[in-house]
C-alpha cells in the first residue's frame, strides 16, 4: 500500500455486520489489485454495487443499512442507491459535495455544536458536527432511511454522526481481531499473503459464529480462541480420517 509508511501490505475492500452478540462478521472481501498501466482499474462506484447488490438480497428478510467512509460516496453511486431503494450512511468530504458540506460547515462556529438538515424531495439527511475531540475534528454524514422528528428533550446522541460511528466501527472491530493472528500453512509471495489473510478471516468468523449460537447454545460462549482452534483442529482432522 503507497498510503502506509513501508509501503506494504494489502489494500482490501470490506464488508462486515453485526452478529446478535455484538461480534462482528466478515461477509465481503476484494483485492484493490488495480495496475493502470494494465488496464486494470477498481472502481468505489463498482464496489458499492456490489455491497449493493448484496443489501438488496437481505432486504428481503431485514431492513439493512450501507454503512461507509469518505472515499467511496460519489454523485454515481449516490444515485444508483436511490433508484435501487438502498439506505445508507456516509462520511462525505467538500471534494465531492462542496456546497452542502461548505454551507453545514458554516453554521457550526463551536466545538460541541452541530447543523442538520432534511431534503424532502430525496428523503436524503445530513449532519456536520464538530466534536470537541481534537482528533476528530469536523466531519459530515449523510444518509437516506433516517426519520424527521422534534427534539422533545435533551440528548447526548448527535444524531446520524453517532450513528455512523457506531455502525461503521465493525470492520475496524474485525480488522483488530486479525492483528496478531496468522493461518499456519505458508504458501509463497503474493499467494502466501492473500492465503493468510483469507483463511485467518475465514477462521476469525467461525469462531465469532460459533460463539453466536450460543444465544442457542449458552455452552459455547465460554469457549476461548485458543480452545475453540484447537478443537476444531481435531474434529476436522477426525473426520477427515
Amino acid at each position: 500500500m503507497p498510503s502506509k509508511p513501508s509501503r506494504i501490505g494489502l489494500w482490501m475492500y470490506q464488508a462486515c455486520i453485526s452478529l446478535r452478540c455484538g461480534l462482528p462478521c466478515l461477509v465481503y472481501t476484494k483485492m484493490h489489485d488495480s495496475d493502470k498501466e494494465l488496464g486494470k482499474v477498481v472502481k468505489c462506484h463498482d464496489i458499492i454495487k456490489e455491497w449493493g447488490e448484496m443489501i438488496k438480497k437481505a432486504n428481503e428478510e431485514a431492513h439493512t443499512t450501507l454503512f461507509m467512509d469518505s472515499y467511496y460516496l460519489q454523485q454515481q453511486s449516490r444515485g444508483w442507491l436511490k433508484e435501487n431503494g438502498i439506505n445508507y450512511l456516509a462520511s462525505i468530504h467538500s471534494g465531492r459535495f462542496g456546497v452542502l458540506v461548505d454551507s453545514m460547515k458554516s453554521k457550526v462556529t463551536s466545538t460541541g455544536k452541530y447543523v442538520q438538515c432534511f431534503n424532502q424531495h430525496t428523503k436524503e439527511s445530513a449532519v456536520h458536527y464538530w466534536s470537541r475531540n481534537k482528533n476528530l475534528g469536523r466531519k459530515t454524514v449523510l444518509g437516506v432511511g433516517f426519520e424527521v422528528k422534534k427534539k422533545t428533550r435533551a440528548s447526548k446522541v448527535i444524531p446520524m454522526y453517532d450513528h455512523y460511528g457506531s455502525g461503521f466501527s465493525n470492520c475496524d472491530k474485525f480488522n483488530k481481531c486479525i492483528h496478531g493472528k496468522t493461518w499456519p500453512f505458508k504458501l509463497q509471495g503474493d499467494k502466501r499473503v492473500n492465503s493468510n489473510y483469507i483463511f485467518t478471516c475465514i477462521l476469525i468468523n467461525t469462531y465469532h459464529l460459533w460463539i453466536d449460537s450460543a444465544h442457542v447454545n449458552e455452552d459455547r460462549s465460554s469457549l476461548q480462541w485458543q480452545e475453540f482452534c484447537h478443537d476444531l483442529a481435531f474434529e476436522m482432522i477426525s473426520q477427515k480420517n
